[in-house]
């Protein structure tokens, strides 16, 4: 059965849609010879329940045209594949109709190929991108994005070469760079970047070195910074950057040493630190006025390598990720975090597992998510994704929309000012990228 199935209503008229799909492939017909059957619903899982046939594809199409559907109606579809001999395909995933909401276009590609890499929008509506791995070594060198001429530039390069790092804008405008690993050890050091100068600056270093660490700006003005790996062992140590002061202090620790691991600011000022390697489904808030982290609800799901987005409503996406580092362990699933009541509670699926993707909160309340990693169907090969979805907090459900002009995982995805997202570098499984493209 096709692994990836959208459908995209055209906004130009509203009663029309184009449906595209990957080509199944069979053992005993050519993908060129198979035939698609398409069942259409106006009722979620209707199709998967009862399949009837409504529209049925020429041989060998990848993309059905459909007119006469109503405005304001929202349709579902489950398609299934059918070979010569009259042999049909388990069903689709079910797919709802969603409005035709972006497309990802070429700009400028960057200086040198990157991944590990971090993207920062800055208060002049351009991108930091700093560091990261070139599938040879580790980099100290620095881009700025512009989006009014799509091109990058170079900037001053950090005062260390450093990849797995964290790059955080603070208050005043300026980046703080920490930690991360320069190619042969865990580092503690920290750097300051000045975008009126466009140079980078060491400031006060970490109270222990860390890598695959999260770094989250507080409402006090303050940086978070939790867990990670210190090079021996996975860490649960937490310590609070000052801007104003230039130095690290201890803070917490965690309940949990983790990696791999997510964290987000919440509302109310306080941060969900959710699963990761070494913490499991477990979730911990921490509390600025105390310095405490505190347990709250476990997830659904044991995950690393997720996506953890604040929405407009306060709660907190969950997407993807992997159980246990191993190919088996890649999920689709996503979750919702409620604060108010501390809890997760399971939301709509995505259209196929992935890990090492990018979940970025749109202007219009909606999350995009690009690439990541997953692997076919016997689980023997790994699968790098062009593909993205777009997750509807109102209706709780991915909606598959166009995909990347090029697979990538490791990359950056950045929400700019103008309400664009800046995709940059990364890995299409078979070498790191320069290339970056833009979502409007």
């Amino acid at each position: 059965m096709p692994i990836y199935f959208a459908a995209l209503r055209n906004l130009s008229d509203f009663a029309s849609a184009n449906l595209t799909w990957n080509a199944s492939t069979d053992n005993l017909t050519a993908s060129a010879n198979l035939t698609y059957q398409i069942c259409q619903s106006t009722i979620s899982g209707s199709c998967a329940g009862t399949f009837i046939p409504t529209y049925t594809s020429s041989a060998g199409a990848t993309s059905l045209s459909l007119t006469g559907i109503s405005a304001n109606v929202k349709y579902y579809y489950v398609m299934r594949a059918i070979d010569a001999l009259g042999n049909i395909s388990a069903i689709s995933n079910e797919t709802p109709l969603v409005d035709y909401l972006g497309i990802f276009a070429a700009t400028g590609s960057m200086a040198s190929a990157r991944q590990y890499h971090t993207a920062t929008p800055l208060p002049n509506g351009k991108a930091l991108i700093t560091g990261g791995h070139n599938g040879a070594a580790v980099v100290a060198t620095a881009q700025i994005y512009d989006p009014a001429l799509g091109t990058f530039a170079a900037t001053g390069s950090m005062t260390s070469a450093r990849y797995y790092h964290t790059a955080t804008l603070l208050a005043n405008g300026k980046v703080l760079i920490t930690g991360g690993h320069n190619g042969a050890a865990v580092v503690a050091t920290a750097e300051i970047y000045d975008p009126a100068l466009g140079t980078f600056a060491a400031t006060g270093s970490m109270t222990s070195a860390r890598y695959l660490h999260t770094a989250t700006l507080l409402a006090n003005g303050k940086v978070l910074i939790t867990g990670g790996h210190n090079g021996a062992a996975i860490v649960a140590t937490a310590e609070i950057y000052d801007p104003a002061l230039g130095t690290f202090a201890a803070t917490g620790p965690m309940a949990w040493p983790r990696y791999y691991h997510a964290a987000t600011l919440l509302a109310n000022g306080k941060v969900l630190v959710s699963g990761g390697m070494g913490g499991g489904a477990t979730a911990e808030i921490y509390n600025p006025v105390l310095g405490t982290f505190a347990a709250t609800g476990s997830m659904t799901s044991a995950r690393q390598s997720h996506t953890a987005t604040l929405l407009a409503n306060n709660k907190v996406l969950i997407t993807a990720g992997n159980v246990n580092g191993t190919p088996s362990g890649i999920l689709a699933t996503s979750e919702i975090y409620d604060p108010a009541l501390g809890t997760f509670v399971v939301s709509g699926s995505m259209y196929g597992g992935r890990w090492y993707q990018t979940a970025t909160l749109l202007a219009n309340g909606k999350v995009l998510i690009t690439g990541g990693e997953n692997v076919n169907s016997t689980v023997t090969a790994w699968i790098f994704l062009a593909t993205s979805e777009i997750y509807d907090p109102a209706l709780g459900t991915f909606g598959a929309i166009s995909s990347m002009a090029s697979a990538r995982y490791l990359h950056t995805a950045t929400l700019l000012a103008n309400g664009k997202v800046l995709i940059a570098g990364g890995n299409n499984g078979a070498a790191v990228v320069a290339t970056a493209e833009i979502y409007q």
